[in-house]
């Protein structure tokens, strides 16, 4: 793939899961957990540069993005149930997405071990820092 080719598909399949999600409620949920790994797959086996900390910049920020559309434009009634949901099948496509942000960090072998280990541990602490600023985004929507 040419340079940014693998970073305009992951990020068009983003916004397009948030148009699937809009218009084919459940459908933009229950693809999470396959598209957050096929994205950060993307970035990590791509041939733009792979330094670690604008790796784990990048997977947070696609992460982030796919979370916030689907709890700000997905239908249907945004309840606790609902966010359950999300969460859940957010966290299922985290796991395989940390493990592939870890992979492509570990296969730098120009980076310095301590940036190696900011950017494996820089991803799930924004990850959780974005779920606990935005915990609350999205519920009590009725459509």
């Amino acid at each position: 793939m040419k340079k940014h080719f693998s970073l305009l598909l992951a990020f068009t399949l983003v916004i397009a899961n948030g148009f699937i999600g809009h218009f084919y409620a459940p459908y933009g949920i229950i693809f999470t957990p396959v598209l957050l790994p096929l994205t950060i797959g993307l970035l990590v086996f791509g041939k733009h540069t792979k330094k670690p900390i604008p790796l784990a910049l990048g997977a947070f920020s696609l992460v982030a993005l796919n979370d916030v559309l689907i709890k700000l434009y997905s239908g249907g009634l945004h309840d606790w149930e609902g966010y359950g949901w999300i969460q859940g099948t957010l966290l299922l496509g985290l796991f395989p997405s940390f493990i592939l942000v870890a992979l492509g960090v570990h296969k730098n072998t120009v980076a310095l071990k301590s940036a190696k280990v900011l950017g494996i541990l820089l991803f799930p602490v924004m990850v959780f820092v974005h779920l606990y600023f935005t915990s609350r985004l999205g519920l009590g929507r009725l459509y």
